[in-house]
This record gives structure tokens, C-alpha cells and sequence, in this order.
């Protein structure tokens, strides 16, 4: 089911079963709450071990991630890990595909990023690049907010390089391919006209192809549908021009130059968009050579182009070598280690700079081996010098070879100190290694680059840690974009209604990634030596939290190896929380516990106390009881739940003698006069967001922005 997406409830149509007991009648097959509840999350479990078990020793690694909203209009984030393991095999795997609901801005973004490695236990250290597409709020999540390295999407930004030409150039592209939309249009629609083209096509001995229907998000797929109509054109015209009501549909001759052009200039774009979104081998290495290749060759100006193909030849360069120009660097670091390229595409002077960065890189690595080493060997002399010396040895009579033995002995102690330099033996070692490198004639071009460094690796131990480091890059962004196509298969028209918790794991190996990241989240709260102390308030973090937006609770819960109770209802500083959020459960807990209190007050006026008296005992016995954090509670209060304790408060002033404050005057004035103190208070946690709302012309607090009644109700909205 997990493999190949069959949906549960298969277990229970008539056709499986039936098929189970042909095979073998004894054997009881389970129900669909088994798979639901055991089998499924057992596959999930054991993959994600083996996952884990994979990435734990991975020294570098680079990710892909992009966002996508369901066929329900769910939005879902997407994140996948690519690294080179010890045996020089590129290995992907696909972390998440989680329900990512909230605004989708560039801190929720960082931050859904950031608890994704962290749930994997993936340091940002040690993220080389992550490659996405050049939507404004991923860049700034991953550019502004992460601050880690992009590269942008090829296939995005060869896509956005030839809408830009395209554009440009006015109408006429855009009637031409208008035309063909209508031409494909009328033949999808017509079972008679298809087949009427076949047999156009059988008397013109046209290949016998069906019309290409376009994506305007895909301009792989526009010129598809360029190429074909171009290719079927003398059997579209047969078809076309038999039938007087079609014969409009026909393009002009202005039309079909237009799109001959507009084919000549982007056909040869889709093969290297194919190659370069394949994610099981190598594609970062490519970006600068096919740059080079645009340059040189294929985007030329050639003589028997149009001035169209010419135009959009040249449009489509500039903005490619403008946007590849800002991972200049990066680029060309790749290139250089891959063994196909090294420096064949660059200058005297790119060179000499890839060959700086390169023996200041592996300085740093150098350095960062040599410090636990150093640590390591301190330890071990100061664990030599607690044991105790042996008993000196008896005195032996020296030999003749015994003085030449020390002479050579005392030369060499005063030259060690000379020689031997870890740093200069490095930098010499990689100076050694880079001219090797550099001088070695380049394998042929179909060759995997990862198995000759496999083979190779001995002779270059320092240069194959930085090809291990950079050739994981993924070049596009196609990884998301293939698990956002598996969860359109999982998400179908028959499956609509599936929540999100039951989704993940049936997409990728995350079924627990958002909440475990919302536990972790709440951990780093703590620090390790107050997380047992810190129980009981992850248990109030998690009916807050998990009950918001979440369906279903995964067990078990354990946050760094401690076991976290999950809890319905959890009563924290004398406020009853519950996992719906609605306050009712505070509501009825209160409503009790004011009905005892109200019992005293009736006792004590039967004793023909005073109502003044009656009044100090209900402000500070029943009110107390009743009011305890209102400011909390009070705006989010249901309006039932509002009703019981008005009803409450008028039986206590019944025996006050006197009108009594309902709940919605108390909550509102002891709201007023907690703004207030914030505002007068510098040192408050709230002055920096409640003075932040103050008008510019004037000292007043307009109402804030509320997109859920939930926030509208709480305590600085309703407040303000």
C-alpha cells in the first residue's frame, strides 16, 4: 500500500479478499484499521531507521525544498537531502512532504526549513547549498533570514529567461502560440477530427503523432506543442480546410514564420533541462560548461536565423549570464573538481583564484582535524604523567656505537622543530595535489566523475573531500518537485478528504516531522539540564499546540530520550487548558469551584451580616475563584460558557443585596488597566509589541490586523 499508494480500504472490497482466500482460504486477512494503525506506521518507522542510519555519518550534504498546495488547496512543504557517501555514491532522500499551514512569509519559511534538519538531526554546518526556485519568499527565508548558500533553479530560471524574451517581443509570439492552443483545442474536443488527422496523416506519411496540449507554467511544454503543429502542419491544413466552419482556424504564413522562429530558438533548451534534473547523477558540474556552450555555439547568431530567433537568442543569454553571474564562484568550484572539466573552460586568472579558495578551504579543514588531535594527544600526556615512572634501570656500560647514536640523536632534535610544520606540510601537500590535477588530461564526457574520484581518492586524499563536499549540489530543483508528484498521487479526486496526518507517511519518511519539530521547537526552550524539570510545561506546549492543527496524536512522544505524557486537558498555573482551545474546560472547572464558594456566601447571610460585609467576602472569596487570569481566558470564552457564569455571579448578588460586575466588564476592565502597565512598563516582555502599534500622528492604538477570530479574541487585540 505504502509502495505502490493502494488505498486502505482495498482490504475490504470484494475483489482482494476474494483473491487472498483463492490463495490461501486459512489465512484471516486484516482489517483496514490494522494497516491504518500498525502496518502502515511499522513501514514508516523501519524506513525511517534505515534513513537515519544513513545520514548519520554524512560529512556534507546539500537540499532541495519548494512549497505546493494539494488538490484541497492544502499547502505542504518539501524537503530532500542529496550527499556523496565514503564509496563516492550519490545518494537522495526525500525527508518531508509536511502540512505546512500559516502564512507563507519568509520567516515561517526559515523556520520550517531550519526544525526539518533539525528533525533530522542535520547540522547547518554542514549544508553545502540548497537549491530552490526564485520565488520571493523562499529567497528570503533561505538568503536573508538562514543565511545559507543558493543555487538557483535551472530549470526555473531558464524558464523565467524565456518568458522575459518572449514578452518582450511584443504580440505576435503570443498570437502565434494562441493559434496553435486553438488548433490543439479543437482536436482534443472532436473524436471525428482526430480521426480525420490520422488519416491526413497516413496520405500526407506524416509519423503518426497525436497534438501536444501546452502548461503556460512549462515552457518546455509550449514548444512541444510549437514543434508539433509544425510537423503536423500539412495535415492539420487537409483537415482543417475541408470544413468551412474550421477554415479561420488555420495559421497565416506571418503565424507559422513566427513559430518556426520561436521552435529554432528554443528546441535545443529541452534536452539539457532533461539531463540536468536528474538527481542520481552529477548536474551542478554542468551549469558552467553549458553556460559556456550557450555562449559559444548554441545561442550564436547564425546566418540562417530570423530576426525573431536572433532576438530571443540574445535576450535569453544576457539574463542567463546575468543571474549565473552572482554564483560565479560556486559554479566554477564545482566545474574544477569535476574530473570531465577541471579548468578547460576557464581563464589564466579563474584559475589561480579556484586554486586559492581551494588551499584555503582544505586549510580549514586541516585545522579543524588537527585541533581534536591535538586535544586528544594532550590527554593522553596527561594521562601519561599520572602513572607512576618505572624503577631506573641498572647502569650499563656504553658502548662505541652508543656515541654516535646520541650525536645523531641531538642533530635531528635540532632540526625537527624546522621541519616539521603540520601547516606547511599541508599546504605543500595540496600545492602537490593541485598540480597533479590540474596537468592530468580530462576523461571523456559520458564518463561518471564520482567513480574515477572513487578510484582515485588515494592519490588525492584532499581534493576528493571537496568533491565529495560540492558535486552533491543539485542543479534544479526537480527532487521537490517529484515528491510534490508522488503526494498528486496520493492526494487523487477518490482521496480528497485524507487529512493531512494520514498523508505523510504515505509521501515520504516524515509522518512525525511537523510535530516532532514542534516539540523540538519547544525544547530549545530548555536547556538539557532543566528538561526534566520542563515536563510538565511540554505537556501544556503540546494541548496548545497540537490541538490547533493537527487530527491525530503519534505516539509515543520523547523529546532528547525523555518521555512526554500527552494529555486531553492540563491544568497549568490555575488554568484549565484542553486540546480544543475553547475554554470550556477552564469554564466548568471554574463554575464548580464558584458554586462551593457561593455556598459560604449564603451561609454567612443568613446570619444577617451586613452587605458591605457580604460584599468584601464575595470580592475576595467568590470573585477570586471565579476571575482567577481572566485577561487570559476571558476574550477567547465562549459565549454559553459566559452565560453560566453571569448566571452564577447575579445568584451572589441576589444575597449581596446589591448589583454585581458581570464577566464581560471585569475582563474588559482589568484588560484596560493591564495594557496599560505594559505601556508604562520598559521592561515588560509585551512593551515592544503593544507600543509598536501606537499611530504615528498620534499617542492612540489602532485595532490590529486579525485574520482568525481566535487571535482577534485574545489578550493585545482585545486589549487594544
Amino acid at each position: 500500500m505504502a509502495k505502490d499508494m493502494v488505498p486502505i480500504y482495498t482490504v475490504q472490497k470484494e475483489g482482494f479478499p476474494k483473491m487472498v482466500g483463492t490463495l490461501d482460504s486459512r489465512y484471516e486477512l486484516p482489517g483496514r484499521n490494522f494497516f491504518n494503525d500498525t502496518a502502515i506506521p511499522q513501514v514508516y518507522r523501519k524506513r525511517r531507521r534505515e534513513v537515519q542510519a544513513d545520514i548519520a555519518t554524512v560529512k556534507y550534504f546539500s537540499t532541495t525544498a519548494d512549497l505546493w498546495s494539494s488538490r484541497t488547496s492544502e499547502p505542504y512543504i518539501s524537503l530532500t537531502v542529496h550527499y556523496i557517501d565514503d564509496n563516492f555514491d550519490l545518494k537522495s532522500h526525500c525527508l518531508q512532504t509536511s502540512y505546512f499551514p500559516g502564512d507563507h512569509d519568509g520567516i515561517n519559511i526559515a523556520a520550517g526549513l531550519k526544525e526539518g534538519l533539525a528533525a533530522w538531526v542535520l547540522s547547518e554546518e554542514r549544508q553545502v547549498a540548497i537549491t530552490t526556485d526564485n520565488t520571493g519568499n523562499i529567497i528570503k527565508a533561505v538568503e536573508n533570514y538562514n543565511q545559507w548558500e543558493r543555487v538557483h533553479c535551472f530549470g526555473h530560471r531558464l524558464h523565467l529567461a524565456i518568458e522575459n524574451a518572449v514578452r518582450s517581443e511584443g504580440d505576435r509570439i503570443t498570437r502565434a502560440t494562441g493559434v496553435c492552443r486553438k488548433i490543439v483545442g479543437h482536436f482534443s474536443h472532436s473524436w471525428k477530427k482526430r480521426v480525420a488527422l490520422k488519416t491526413a496523416q497516413i496520405e500526407e506519411k506524416l509519423p503518426d503523432h497525436v497534438l501536444v496540449t501546452d502548461c503556460q507554467t512549462r515552457w518546455g511544454s509550449t514548444q512541444k506543442m510549437v514543434e508539433r503543429v509544425l510537423e503536423q502542419q500539412p495535415a492539420i491544413h487537409r483537415v482543417l480546410s475541408s470544413d468551412r466552419k474550421t477554415r479561420h482556424l488555420l495559421p497565416s504564413w506571418q503565424d507559422l514564420e513566427v513559430l518556426e522562429s520561436v521552435n529554432k530558438a528554443l528546441s535545443p533548451f529541452q534536452e539539457f533541462t532533461d539531463a540536468l534534473s536528474d538527481e542520481n547523477h552529477v548536474s551542478i558540474s554542468y551549469l558552467r560548461p553549458v553556460l559556456h556552450l550557450f555562449n559559444t555555439s548554441m545561442l550564436a547568431e547564425k546566418g540562417g536565423d530570423t530576426d525573431l530567433t536572433k532576438s530571443l537568442k540574445g535576450k535569453i543569454l544576457n539574463y542567463l549570464n546575468t543571474k549565473y553571474e552572482e554564483s560565479k564562484e560556486l559554479l566554477n568550484m564545482t566545474s574544477f573538481l569535476d574530473p570531465r572539466f577541471r579548468t578547460q573552460y576557464f581563464s589564466m586568472e579563474e584559475t589561480q583564484t579556484i586554486r586559492e579558495r581551494v588551499t584555503s578551504e582544505l586549510m580549514q579543514i586541516q585545522q579543524q582535524q588537527h585541533r581534536p588531535a591535538a586535544q586528544s594527544s594532550a590527554a593522553m600526556e596527561t594521562a601519561r604523567l599520572d602513572v607512576e615512572p618505572p624503577p631506573p634501570a641498572k647502569a650499563r656500560k656504553k658502548t662505541l656505537a652508543s656515541f654516535f647514536k646520541s650525536s645523531a640523536g641531538a642533530d635531528a632534535a635540532g632540526t625537527s622543530v624546522a621541519e616539521f610544520d603540520p601547516v606547511v606540510q599541508c599546504r605543500e601537500s595540496v600545492a602537490a595535489e593541485l598540480n597533479t590535477y590540474i596537468y592530468m588530461p580530462c576523461i571523456d564526457q559520458e564518463e561518471d566523475p564520482l567513480k574515477w574520484w572513487k578510484c582515485h581518492k588515494i592519490n588525492f586524499p584532499w581534493l576528493s573531500k571537496l568533491a565529495q563536499k560540492y558535486l552533491c549540489i543539485q542543479a534544479t530543483s526537480s527532487a521537490s518537485e517529484r515528491a510534490f508528484s508522488t503526494s498528486g498521487n496520493v492526494v487523487t479526486a477518490h482521496r480528497s478528504c485524507l487529512k493531512p496526518s494520514k498523508r505523510k507517511g504515505r509521501t515520504s519518511p516524515s509522518a512525525k516531522a511537523s510535530y516532532s519539530d514542534l516539540m523540538r521547537h519547544q525544547a530549545k526552550q530548555h536547556t538539557p539540564a532543566k528538561l526534566a524539570a520542563a515536563v510538565t510545561q511540554e505537556k501544556l506546549t503540546f494541548c496548545v499546540g497540537w490541538g490547533a492543527n493537527f487530527t491525530q496524536v503519534p505516539q509515543p512522544v520523547s523529546i532528547d530520550g525523555a518521555d512526554i505524557e500527552v494529555v486531553s486537558s492540563y491544568k497549568y498555573l490555575g488554568v484549565h487548558l484542553d486540546d480544543k482551545l475553547d475554554r470550556s474546560c477552564n469554564t466548568t472547572a471554574i463554575y464548580w469551584k464558584g458554586q462551593s464558594r457561593l455556598h459560604f456566601l449564603r451561609r454567612l447571610g443568613s446570619f444577617n451580616v451586613c452587605s458591605d460585609m457580604l460584599h468584601m467576602f464575595y470580592k475576595t472569596v467568590v470573585e477570586s475563584a471565579l476571575l482567577y487570569a481572566a485577561v487570559c481566558w476571558g476574550g477567547n470564552q465562549m459565549d454559553k460558557d459566559r452565560r453560566r457564569l453571569d448566571k452564577l455571579i447575579k445568584r451572589a448578588g441576589s444575597v449581596v443585596g446589591r448589583g454585581l460586575d458581570d464577566v464581560g466588564t471585569v475582563v474588559g476592565r482589568r484588560m484596560r488597566s493591564k495594557v496599560q502597565s505594559i505601556l508604562a512598563n520598559p521592561n515588560h516582555p509585551l512593551h515592544s509589541t503593544v507600543s509598536g502599534q501606537k499611530s504615528s500622528r498620534s499617542d492612540r492604538l489602532p485595532s490590529m490586523p486579525c485574520r482568525t477570530e481566535c487571535f482577534r479574541r485574545s489578550f493585545i487585540p482585545s486589549a487594544i
